[in-house]
């Protein structure tokens, strides 16, 4: 793929990452029986992991957000609010700051920690393993809170040019310290995110747009998979900047720079730990992977559908979700986040009440009481009738019959950016 990414162009345009997906069943096939073998381990993992975290949510936590000692509302949150105010932008963003002693300061304490008794001790199986899910349970957190709450702030954090904290020296602790223990490298949510993904909007340019096959399809997510990871690796980042336009360049060097620091991290703690391959495996190489999988699911999921009438609606092309067992940090609003990235997030509601007329107009992909894995779920195998249920029939006709829905739901899943001879399409039925 890298190969062709680079070499093989058409005039003067080079193939996208998307259309070369959409062009080359070999490809496409050999990539998701990649992303298929590579799920026989992963997915395990990450049932045994994630999946047994959520009972810990559910029974302990009272199935409460709020209970997230992270959460904005929760008390732990509120009680340091007053000392914390002075150090952020917002006044919203004041468990920001417990976020970062949480997963900059503790957890690479226990990091390192683990890292000097595996050295040092000999130890049996079951004593590395309890350690390794200790460890990750503080990291992912209860349903995976935790996960999600440092991925949200990498996120924002990459979004936000004047950054969360007034303190200088705080602002990018998400991307270039947090993010190193939970697989995230430097420079992805900056660049190849806010640059590519959302000048884009998920069409032909973006590295890692749905719209080359239908999303009803688990074989075409497992290739799916293999391209998130490349750009998760900001390698597609760097060559599409690299061959795109020239003003793109000046930001190659950001992500070449935290590229080079991330892997650097990893041959650090790899000399630290005595040469150990294992320990950096279940606590850096792990993680990664684990982050590129759960990513690229939520991602499938938030771009699900297509407008078969005009491939640039954003209002069907990236959905809104109500309701849902959680919404960190008002990510569920992500239509409203494609349309003003930069935006703080409490202002996400009010901006989604502001388009109320052309998310009616557009029959907008809304839905309530979901979440975006489970969108994921139900797309992936193709349940059109059950995301019938969940979509918010306040943004549909009237008159629109469950069957009609469901041909919809259907036409939007199953539509692509590309012909079956892997040539794009008019952007709308009149070109």
């Amino acid at each position: 793929i890298l190969f062709i990414f680079i070499k093989y162009k058409k005039g003067k345009k080079m193939l996208t990452v998307t259309t070369i997906f959409a062009r080359y069943p070999l490809i496409r096939y050999v990539c998701a029986l990649l992303g298929f073998l590579q799920m026989l381990f992963i997915g395990p993992m990450m049932g045994l992991t994630k999946g047994l975290f959520v009972f810990w949510f559910i029974y302990v936590n009272g199935a409460q957000d709020s209970a997230i000692f992270c959460h904005p509302l929760s008390n732990f949150s509120k009680q340091c609010a007053r000392v914390y105010e002075q150090f952020v932008r917002y006044k919203e963003d004041v468990f920001c700051l417990n976020t970062v002693i949480a997963f900059g300061g503790v957890l690479p304490i226990f990091f390192f920690l683990i890292m000097y008794v595996t050295r040092v001790y000999e130890l049996p199986f079951y004593v590395h393993f309890a350690m390794w899910y200790a460890y990750s349970f503080y990291r992912i957190g209860p349903a995976s809170m935790h996960f999600a709450y440092v991925h949200t702030l990498c996120h924002k954090e990459g979004h936000t040019k004047l950054g969360i904290f007034k303190l200088k020296w705080l602002n990018n602790a998400f991307n270039w310290w947090i993010g190193l223990f939970y697989g995230l490298m430097p420079g992805t949510y900056s660049c190849g995110h806010s640059i590519n993904h959302h000048g884009f909007n998920n069409y032909e340019g973006d590295l890692v747009s749905t719209g080359w096959a239908n999303r009803d399809s688990l074989v075409n997510w497992f290739a799916y998979l293999v391209q998130w990871q490349l750009y998760h690796l900001n390698l597609t980042s760097i060559l599409s900047f690299y061959y795109g336009p020239k003003n793109l360049r000046r930001f190659i060097k950001n992500m070449v720079a935290g590229v080079t620091y991330y892997w650097a991290f990893v041959a650090l703690c790899y000399v630290l730990s005595g040469y150990n391959a294992k320990f950096v495996f279940w606590y850096l190489t792990y993680p990664m992977l684990e982050a590129m999988t759960f990513l690229s699911m939520v991602n499938w999921s938030w771009h699900l559908f297509l407008d078969p009438d005009d491939a640039n609606n954003e209002y069907v092309s990236s959905i809104t979700l109500f309701n849902g067992p959680s919404n960190v940090l008002n990510e569920d609003y992500h239509l409203v986040h494609h349309q003003y990235p930069a935006h703080h997030w409490t202002k996400h509601p009010q901006l989604f009440e502001k388009h109320q007329k052309e998310y009616v107009a557009n029959m907008a992909s809304v839905f309530q009481g979901t979440h975006a894995l489970e969108m994921f779920y139900l797309g992936a195998t193709g349940q059109f009738k059950k995301i019938a249920d969940k979509y918010d029939r306040a943004y549909l006709p009237k008159d629109m019959t469950d069957e009609q829905l469901i041909e919809l739901i259907k036409r939007r899943v199953q539509t692509t950016l590309f012909d079956q001879k892997g040539d794009l399409r008019p952007l709308t039925k009149e070109n």
